[in-house]
């Protein structure tokens, strides 16, 4: 595999991270101003609950596209004497994990 390859894969994994930390951080802050909001207030959480756990799967989606990218980068250095993977493989890949 040529250095432009292994430069593009990367590039293309650290892009999709920093959506992920960006994506993270606003229901991290979202969630927070949520738990501030609802604190012993049932009427409130009756309200925001359903938006609460909206978050919080973002969350959980955002670990799993995490643990996915680290399988693709394994993938990847196996990959090294085959072939190398494609920024579409790449995306690919990330939406399979969103479904």
């Amino acid at each position: 595999m040529n250095t432009t390859g292994e430069s593009k894969f990367e590039k293309t994994l650290e892009k999709a991270e920093k959506n992920i930390d960006k994506d993270r951080l606003l229901a991290n802050t979202m969630v927070d101003s949520l738990v501030e909001y609802v604190a012993g207030n049932r009427e409130r959480y009756q309200v925001v609950g359903t938006v609460l756990g909206k978050f919080m799967d973002n969350l959980q989606k955002s670990n799993e596209q995490l643990i996915k990218i680290a399988a693709l980068r394994e993938k990847q250095v196996v990959a090294v004497e085959e072939e190398e993977l494609t920024e579409e493989e790449i995306y690919n890949a990330l939406d399979k994990q969103k479904e």
